[in-house]
């Protein structure tokens, strides 16, 4: 299964700005992907992905530590102003790139409803 074969395919063909075009389009593309398998089955069970054929990947994928989800508090503990700057300009690139997602998922509720 690729993400261009898959049950959600339909999504990232109708929205080419996006998933083609764009210049992180394969990273946008695997993250959509990636929240709609979290998302099969929840909330039954209350156990993300357990309807997912890659939940046995998904269980051991690691906790992400990216910078630009630092606190402020934690990126001023560096004491190094380019890097400072940096984290911001990586957490302004983040919430852009997830605003424009944002924009393309509430086309599909069905898919991915906002009480999820």
């Amino acid at each position: 299964m690729s993400i261009r074969t898959s049950e959600i395919s339909y999504i990232f063909t109708e929205n080419p700005h996006l998933f083609e075009e764009h210049h992180d389009g394969e990273y946008l593309s695997l993250m959509v992907f990636l929240l709609y398998e979290l998302l099969k089955g929840f909330p039954a069970f209350y156990c993300l992905g357990h309807k997912s054929f890659w939940k046995p990947y998904l269980d051991v994928l690691p906790e992400a530590d990216l910078l630009a989800l630092w606190s402020d508090k934690e990126i001023e503990e560096l004491q190094e102003p380019e890097l400072m700057q940096e984290a911001q300009r990586y957490r302004e690139d983040l919430d852009g790139e997830w605003d424009e997602v944002r924009v393309v998922l509430e086309k599909y509720p069905a898919v991915f409803p906002k009480d999820k």
